[in-house]
C-alpha cells in the first residue's frame, strides 16, 4: 500500500477508514524516502497508526485469524507471499507484532534529533554514553536534550523523561 498511484491510495485509506485499528512499522531507512513519508501521512490521516524500527526482521501481516508472510522470512518488502487462516498463527504472530511495536518509534518522533538519546537514557545509559553511543560529542548530546526540554515546555531530566515516555507510549 506504499507504493500506490492516488486513486489506489484513496481506496486504501477508506478501507482502513473501516477498521477499528491499524498499524504498520515500517524500517527506518524509508523515512529517506519523502515519497514514502507522504504517503504515511496520508494514510495517517485515516487512521493508520505507523511507527519505524531500525532492525524489522521481515514483513508480515495480520488481519483477524489471516496472516501473511513472505516465502522467505527476511524480505523486506513484498515479493512473495504465503497466506495462511489460523487463528493460533495469527496470534503468535500478533505477538512479534506487540514486541516489535514496543520497540519501535512514532513517526514523528523519529525525525526528532533527540529522540535516539533519550530512548538510551530510559534504558538507564547517561546522557555522556549515550552521545558516544551514538558518536556524537556529548556537548551536541546536551544541546540535543536542552532542545527537547524546551519542546516538551519542562525544566528538568525526570519531567522530560516522562513527558517524552508519555508520548512515545502513547504513539
Amino acid at each position: 500500500f506504499l507504493s500506490s498511484d492516488p486513486g489506489r491510495a484513496a481506496r486504501f485509506g477508506a478501507a482502513f477508514a473501516g477498521k477499528t485499528s491499524v498499524r504498520a512499522i515500517l524500517p527506518k531507512s524509508m523515512l529517506a524516502e519523502p515519497r514514502i513519508v507522504a504517503l504515511a501521512e496520508h494514510y495517517a490521516s485515516f487512521g493508520v497508526e505507523f511507527r519505524v524500527l531500525d532492525d524489522l526482521p521481515s514483513w508480515f501481516w495480520i488481519d483477524g485469524d489471516i496472516l501473511a508472510l513472505p516465502f522467505e522470512w527476511g524480505e523486506d518488502w513484498p515479493t512473495s507471499v504465503l497466506g495462511v487462516r489460523n487463528a493460533a498463527l495469527a496470534s503468535l504472530g500478533r505477538s512479534l507484532f506487540d514486541q516489535l511495536w514496543r520497540r519501535s518509534e512514532s513517526l514523528g518522533a523519529s525525525i526528532r534529533p533527540w529522540s535516539p538519546l533519550l530512548q538510551l537514557m530510559r534504558q538507564g545509559i547517561t546522557l555522556d554514553s549515550a552521545s558516544r553511543t551514538l558518536g556524537i560529542n556529548p556537548r551536541t548530546g546536551r544541546r540535543r536534550v536542552a532542545a527537547a526540554m524546551e519542546h516538551y515546555g519542562v525544566s528538568t531530566l525526570f519531567a522530560l523523561g516522562v513527558a517524552w515516555a508519555a508520548e512515545v507510549d502513547t504513539s
